[in-house]
């Protein structure tokens, strides 16, 4: 999306297939199935892809707000750009020659991806949780496994004792 690339997707497991429906829905990919996948299907949306201007749009249009939203929005002149985009791209002529835009369209793009998750996943909550059972597996494992060897040790070493006391006495006797 950075490059203005519309994408041929080939979703198999995980976010994949979420990830290539959403990028059909913004208009910026086509999708193939791996369970049905024919080279005349590849062939015909490779052409379409090439030969849509709709996909070149909507490709310019989301490197726009990827760029914009890589730099996190922090600056008034980014966000006066966005503006400037939407209407370049989306907005439409008025008898004046003037561009109208559709404020929902606006304010559309505004929204971060966080906000349009849960909380847990929008402030990783669920990957810091992962993490700390991660850690406190690997600790107990570490833990048990030193407190097993150094009981094998104290027993050894608690035996050798046993038996060199007892040699001791037997040669004494």
């Amino acid at each position: 999306m950075y490059t203005s690339t519309p994408l041929l997707v080939l979703p198999i497991m995980g976010d994949q297939p979420r990830n290539a429906e959403m990028l059909e829905s913004a208009g910026i990919a086509l999708t193939i199935s791996k369970a049905n996948l024919k080279i005349h299907d590849v062939v015909s949306k490779v052409k379409r892809l090439l030969n849509e201007v709709s996909f070149k749009r909507n490709a310019k249009i989301l490197q726009f707000l990827v760029k914009i939203n890589s730099k996190r929005k922090y600056r008034a002149a980014d966000l006066i750009e966005i503006v400037m985009n939407t209407v370049k791209y989306q907005g439409v002529k008025d008898e004046n020659g003037g561009f109208k835009v559709d404020n929902e369209n606006l304010l559309r793009d505004w929204i971060t991806a966080d906000t349009r998750m849960g909380f847990i996943r929008g402030k990783y909550l669920d990957i810091y949780d992962a993490a700390i059972v991660l850690f406190l597996a690997l600790l107990g494992g570490f833990t048990y496994t030193l407190w097993k060897i150094s009981k094998y040790f104290y027993i050894t070493f608690r035996n050798e004792n046993n038996n060199s006391k007892k040699s001791y006495k037997l040669k004494k006797a």
